[in-house]
């Protein structure tokens, strides 16, 4: 509840949040009072009913990403939780997913038991790997939920993973970020670089400098609604620096977007935008 006081500050201000529920304990999991825990669905809501109430900065609906570990026993509830239209609304969902558990699933052992559940007559109920694939395949074709993120391939990028493993994003997935940091992004547009049918990469060499430069200095102007956050911020000072109209410079330059071309003019733009960035 200090985390939701924590976001309601957030979401006045328009910004947004991103949340791993991976510590609380699964439905029906007994905790030191002498009851069970309602589990990670029914905070969820909590969290989504309050987002309800307090659009972001007055001008529009919240947002907020919430991920939970493919190996949390609430796994199938969360997967499921968005089945109904208008549930849990406010939030985008994605499981975190293990090396382990997608090499489960490349060599098809559906069988393997991932975790557990326990029901309300108290029994401990498997959870198999092609239980929680099917369930994931199935959400992402009947509305687009919930997306994978990869714990294993997000850390082995972390450049600061001295202050720890990285467990969330930001509400749309563009940066995983450590707790309490923020995220600050801009988009270059590939289209306006085609000029005469070729890509001109000069200028946008030139204008990643530029767009770094801008969005470090967001850092120092920027007014963060909690001490905490600024904090991080300054500390780490990450940066977001992405694309758009890559289809668009992709068919100035007329290349076919499902080509070999395609994808090597999109890994040689990226490579660019990475060096020159850093």
């Amino acid at each position: 509840f200090e985390a939701i006081k924590r976001d309601s500050l957030v979401f006045q201000s328009g910004g947004g949040v991103g949340h791993s529920f991976g510590k609380l304990r699964p439905r029906n999991s007994p905790v030191s009072s002498g009851g069970v825990s309602s589990g990670v669905i029914s905070f969820m809501r909590v969290f989504d009913a309050m987002i309800s109430s307090i659009s972001a900065g007055g001008k529009r609906r919240g947002a907020a990403m919430g991920i939970l570990p493919v190996n949390h026993g609430d796994i199938l509830d969360f997967i499921r939780c968005k089945t109904k239209e208008g549930d849990i609304k406010n939030f985008n969902l994605s499981v975190m997913i293990t090396d382990e558990f997608m090499k489960l699933v490349c060599d098809k052992k559906w069988d393997v038991v991932i975790t557990h559940y326990i029901n309300d007559t108290n029994e401990k109920i498997p959870i198999t790997c092609g239980e929680i694939w099917k369930g994931i395949i199935e959400g992402s074709w009947r509305n687009g939920e919930p997306a994978c993120l990869f714990e294993d391939t997000i850390n082995r990028g972390n450049t600061m993973i001295k202050l720890g493993r990285i467990t969330a994003t930001n509400p749309c997935s563009e940066q995983p970020l450590l707790p309490d940091e923020s995220c600050n992004l801009g988009s270059i547009n590939l289209s306006e670089y085609v000029v005469d049918g070729k890509f001109d990469y000069e200028s946008l060499r030139y204008d990643v400098g530029i767009c770094v430069d801008f969005l470090n200095g967001v850092i120092d102007k920027n007014n963060f609604p909690l001490k905490n956050l600024k904090e991080m911020s300054d500390k780490t000072r990450k940066i977001g620096l992405g694309i758009m109209g890559l289809h668009d410079a992709l068919i100035k330059l007329r290349i076919p977007y499902d080509s070999q071309d395609g994808l090597d003019f999109a890994n040689n733009v990226l490579k660019l935008i990475q060096s020159n960035a850093i």
